[in-house]
Formats: C-alpha cells, sequence, structure tokens
C-alpha cells in the first residue's frame, strides 16, 4: 500500500456499489439541498467523504435507497468523489479528489476514474470546456483526462476503488493533502506579501474604490498581483512563495490551499468557511474584515472601513 507522511492510505475494495447521479433540487427552501447515492449490494448506504463540500450554497444528503433501474458497470474503476469544472471549486475540492485518486493509482495503475459532476453534464462538452485547467493539473499528477468518467446515470459498478478520503466534513480537509500539493508545487519563500488585485478583472468590482484599499495594502508592504495575467504555473509559483495574501473573497484567496510559506490570509468582503478551512489545514492566521454592502450594490461588492483594515494590518 501506498503510505502517507501523516498515516497509513487506506484503499477500500467494494464489490456491486450502486452510484446514483448528483442532483440538486430547485426552488427554495429544497434547493440548498442535493442528493446522490453510493449503496452497497444490500443496499446499504456506503459511508464517503463529502461530495460538495467546497459549495456553501447546498449541502449534500445520500438517498435513502437505490434506484430499481440502475444499469450494470463492468469492470473496476477508482471513485473521484465529484468533479466540478468551474474553476475555484476545481483547484479547491476537484483537486483534492485527484490526490486521493493519484495515491489509488499507486496501486491501481491502469483503472479508470469514476466520478460525480454538478448535477446533470454532457462530460464531451464539458472536458471542452475546462480543457486547459483540466490537462494542466492531470498532467502535474500523473493522470489520464481521457480516463474520467462520470456518474450521469445510476449504474452498479462491478468493483469500485475508495481512495483515502481527502477531506474530514464540508469545508474541512485531511492533513495530508497539504503533503501532496507541496510535493507538486512546493517551493522556497520569496519573503514578499501579496494583495491579489481585481483592479484590472473586467466585471463586478468586489471592493468599493479597490485603488485605494491596494495603495493601504502597499503602505503596510503588500505587493499587488494580477493573477489573471499569469499563466497557471505563474500563478501558482507566486503562491506557494508567499508569505502572506490577501485580497477581496473569492476564487484567488483560495489559492492559500497551495501557499506553503503563508503565514497569513486577510479576506475582504463577505463570510467564507471555505476559506476559513482552508486556512485551518494550513495553518494560516485567518482575518475576515467583511465590510458592508451599499445600497444598490451587486450581491458580493462590499465597503471596506479604512480604520479596521489598517488595525488588521497591523496585527499581522
Amino acid at each position: 500500500m501506498p503510505v502517507s507522511t501523516r498515516g497509513r492510505v487506506h484503499l477500500r475494495v467494494l464489490e456491486q456499489v450502486t452510484l446514483t447521479p448528483v442532483r440538486r433540487h430547485r426552488g427554495q427552501p429544497a434547493r440548498v439541498l442535493t442528493h446522490y447515492g453510493i449503496h452497497d449490494a444490500t443496499g446499504r448506504k456506503i459511508k464517503t467523504h463529502p461530495v460538495l463540500m467546497s459549495l456553501d450554497t447546498t449541502y449534500a444528503y445520500q438517498s435513502r435507497r437505490p434506484p430499481s433501474d440502475a444499469r450494470p458497470l463492468p469492470g473496476a474503476h477508482i471513485y473521484g468523489g465529484l468533479i466540478f469544472g468551474w474553476f475555484g471549486h476545481f483547484i479547491t475540492e476537484s483537486l483534492p479528489n485527484l490526490l486521493a485518486v493519484a495515491r489509488a493509482k499507486k496501486t491501481y495503475p491502469d483503472l479508470p476514474i469514476l466520478a460525480h459532476s454538478h448535477n446533470q453534464i454532457d462530460p464531451v462538452a464539458w472536458k471542452a470546456r475546462h480543457d486547459h485547467h483540466l490537462k494542466y493539473f492531470f498532467g502535474k499528477l500523473g493522470l489520464d483526462v481521457d480516463d474520467l468518467h462520470f456518474v450521469t446515470e445510476p449504474v452498479i459498478a462491478d468493483t469500485l476503488i475508495m481512495p483515502p478520503a481527502p477531506f474530514a466534513q464540508k469545508f474541512r480537509y485531511s492533513d495530508w493533502i497539504v503533503d501532496d500539493i507541496d510535493r507538486i508545487w512546493g517551493r522556497p519563500s520569496d519573503g514578499i506579501k501579496h494583495y491579489l488585485s481585481r483592479t484590472r478583472v473586467q466585471g463586478s468590482p468586489r471592493v468599493v474604490d479597490e485603488p485605494r484599499i491596494e495603495a493601504i495594502f502597499a503602505e503596510h508592504g503588500y505587493e499587488a498581483a494580477h493573477l489573471q495575467e499569469l499563466d497557471l504555473d505563474a500563478q501558482l509559483r507566486l503562491v506557494a512563495g508567499s508569505d502572506a495574501l490577501a485580497g477581496p473573497q473569492g476564487t484567488a484567496l483560495h489559492w492559500s490551499l497551495y501557499g506553503a510559506n503563508c503565514q497569513s490570509v486577510l479576506s475582504l468582503g463577505f463570510r467564507s468557511w471555505l476559506q476559513k478551512g482552508i486556512c485551518t489545514v494550513r495553518g494560516q492566521t485567518y482575518v475576515e474584515l467583511r465590510g458592508k454592502r451599499p445600497r444598490g450594490g451587486t450581491y458580493r461588492l462590499r465597503t471596506i472601513d479604512e480604520a479596521a483594515l489598517h488595525k488588521a494590518l497591523a496585527t499581522l
């Protein structure tokens, strides 16, 4: 068996497993719940690590019983958890699932991957739409995108290999995740603190008068970084070498999961349990300045109190 630096890797080999696609309910309040299924040959639910770990607008639960119309799926597969295409959720949820698959591949190198998707997708169109980051991350993990298959209808898998759990619960990572991330992307510290700016991003802003906010960070020794202007390798080098990260809450700040040297994260805007979970597994000091939504502002736009920002920066 492969061995983790934080304990043994446990691979479960399950026979005759019924998998039901992920389906999110429509309409409030039911849409906060999403159902799926993984059942054994007797119809009992199989306990797995959480699906939809990173999505705070819905909670996934397993169907009580497997469907009666599941079709046989011959052969053995490695279970890949839930794989998002959306980039922000890909780097926070899909990539940890794929790290678990990569560990299982050390024992079962030739097996394909069977994963859940978030609601119905056309697998061919989905892979084409997300081709750039799929190829990059699969390549780094030594995986083949063509090995990825989705549960698009109820199936009964002959054999399903369950990799080690990448998540302990919703918004909480297993410790070994950061070991594997740093093995691939870790690098020495650059001694730089970065403000992950959105001032050059087209579309809705997240912070009112962000140029002024960026200037305050500069006064406290932060360099502005515009990740959208860098390729994935350059983004990961910047994040992995940073001593501190800050910026509007969102995908850019979630990169702190890959911050091997990052000691603190200062988030501007709305609450994020996911960001808190990332900082917890990394041991990063996490500070949230939620701000206030201005009247008539977009859903995620926030006004940040400058005095509170100066005070927070003085403690980091």
